[in-house]
């Protein structure tokens, strides 16, 4: 996965599509991250204690992160989670990290939608 450039302003249209599923001002947060399908689309951060990456950035970024990964479910847990910890592909998802210690006074926003093509226009839902 490629990295996703910090700070890109969203265009307007897009914003406008995005407001019923959640989708609000960026500066009225500490940062945000818009999930494309199965991607991460659209990150901004507003404040310099949250960090947002693409799971794959984070992975080869901080060390720790891996270790993460199955800390809060065990992969015997069932089988779809077995499935998953025992796969070969890239993982997909976003990591949001807030610095140890920092104070941070307004919320992350994440939106995430499924583009699907319908003809010649392209329909936004919300999951």
């Amino acid at each position: 996965m490629s990295t996703v450039a910090l700070n890109t302003p969203l265009p307007v249209a897009v914003q406008d599509s995005l407001a019923p599923i959640g989708y609000s001002d960026e500066a009225q947060r500490a940062a945000t991250v818009v999930i494309v399908d199965q991607n991460v689309g659209h990150v901004s951060v507003t404040d310099a204690n949250v960090e947002v990456l693409p799971l794959q950035e984070a992975l080869k970024t901080h060390d720790w992160v891996q270790d993460l990964l199955w800390s809060l479910i065990a992969p015997e847990e069932n089988d779809d989670v077995r499935r998953v910890a025992e796969s070969t592909e890239p993982v997909n998802g976003h990591f949001i990290h807030v610095k140890a210690g920092a104070d941070v006074k307004l919320p992350c926003g994440r939106s995430p939608y499924l583009r699907l093509r319908r003809g010649d226009s392209t329909c936004i839902t919300s999951p």
